[in-house]
């Protein structure tokens, strides 16, 4: 979309012409500028979403990196720098929602407005192409990291730094290329400035589109063509390619954005199309975020149950171990034999078993003892006094005692008469 040369206007009527309709209303439509439908609720909804999302996946691979592994990888600092740019679209598109708003006609939208999104349209797209650029290259740095051993040099490989290349070239061509279109750069959205664009920027769209979904597709497959050659049981290679199949949903938003893609080619409602548009880009750039960040839950909940007040609170006695024995209902309790040892919280009936003598390697030398000692084989050199009690003679002498304690005249008038 390009803007015709209205610097030729007098100051009245560019007034005039920033009143208008951006675009003539069909046959039967009345503009309405000042309550037009729109989705703005529902876009809304998606960028917070997004933020959120994306913000909790960011902070848990920094987690892992940081508290975990205890150091940043390279492609953690390409994660932050993608985090950032993300951020900074979604705000930019919360903030054309406030101004104009969301999936809105274009005939419902004044000239002046007009010029707004149009600004929002040509930033926009250089935030996501750095962004899914960094994200993109973080996902395949670590594919590398984790599919192919230090020094190996096969498909994998090689495959993964073609993809790189092809992403460097292109998203880093791409950002160039909405940036200089027009000269000035305000040219792009204010036709009341001299100046010269010299091609129409949302004609990129489409093969911009077509490639992102290729490479989208093959940093999908890389993964997957290791982990099912990995010599793991069926049910192990479904859970990992699980874990990696979330780059479906990016695959599905880049599907999709090509689609809206060429409905915008199509329509002259340009604001409609590309506000739908850049919502599927929001997913997108969320999708990427994701999959290079959820390999990363699994180290986190497992560095979560290692702390000590994690454990603390799964130590709580909760009602079935507090049951007592009388209650057990496992009957492979009563079976075991009464030398046998169990488990006090009755869940485990297996016995702990009587541990058995132990034999020294190098047991200790007596006689060098006595001889260092100068003692004979006939020296006693130890005696131990062991004094052994029954239950009854220990509750009888309980007794006694405290009968003495509580009696002592009793304990006196004993003593007289054995004198």
């Amino acid at each position: 979309m390009s803007l015709p040369d209205l610097s030729y206007l007098s100051p009245a009527q560019q007034a005039a012409f920033l009143e208008g309709p951006a675009l003539p209303p069909p046959p039967g439509v009345i503009p309405d500028f000042d309550n037009p439908s729109n989705g703005n609720r529902f876009s809304v909804g998606i960028e917070i979403s997004c933020i959120v999302v994306t913000s909790v996946f960011f902070t848990v691979r920094l987690y892992v990196s940081w508290f975990v592994f205890k150091k940043l990888f390279l492609n953690d600092v390409f994660l932050i720098l993608a985090y950032g740019l993300s951020i900074g679209y979604y705000g930019l598109v919360l903030d054309s929602i406030n101004q104009v708003g969301y999936l809105i006609h274009q005939w419902d939208v004044r000239y002046k407005d007009l010029f707004y999104m149009i600004r929002s349209f040509i930033i926009t797209p250089t935030l996501y192409g750095l962004s899914i650029m960094f994200i993109k290259t973080a996902i395949v740095l670590e594919w590398l990291r984790i599919f192919n051993p230090r020094g190996t040099r096969g498909f994998f490989y090689w495959g993964s730094c073609a993809v790189l290349l092809v992403n460097f070239l292109f998203y880093g061509s791409t950002a160039f290329t909405f940036n200089l279109a027009c000269r000035p750069f305000e040219r792009y959205w204010n036709p009341f400035i001299q100046g010269t664009c010299y091609y129409d920027v949302f004609k990129l769209d489409l093969p911009a589109g077509v490639i992102n979904f290729v490479v989208d597709l093959m940093i999908f497959l890389l993964p997957h063509k290791v982990i099912w050659q990995l010599q793991l049981s069926l049910k192990k290679k479904l859970g990992v390619a699980a874990i990696f199949a979330v780059g479906l949903f990016a695959i599905a938003s880049a599907c999709c954005r090509v689609i809206w893609t060429v409905w915008l080619l199509r329509s002259d409602d340009i604001i409609y199309r590309v506000t739908a548009l850049g919502l599927w880009v929001s997913a997108e750039m969320t999708c990427g975020i994701i999959v290079f960040c959820v390999p990363s839950v699994p180290k986190a909940v497992a560095s979560l149950n290692s702390f000590k007040i994690w454990n603390s609170f799964k130590s709580w006695p909760r009602f079935s171990e507090s049951t007592p024995k009388d209650f057990n209902t496992d009957p492979s309790l009563s079976n075991n034999s009464q030398n046998s040892y169990q488990k006090l919280d009755g869940q485990s009936s297996l016995p702990l078993q009587k541990l058995g003598p132990v034999t020294l390697t190098k047991p200790c030398s007596l006689t060098a003892h006595k001889s260092r000692s100068g003692l004979d084989n006939s020296s006693i050199l130890r005696t131990t006094h062991v004094t052994s009690r029954s239950h009854d003679d220990i509750d009888r002498v309980t007794a006694e005692d405290q009968f003495n304690r509580q009696h002592p005249w009793a304990v006196a008038t004993d003593e007289l008469q054995e004198h």
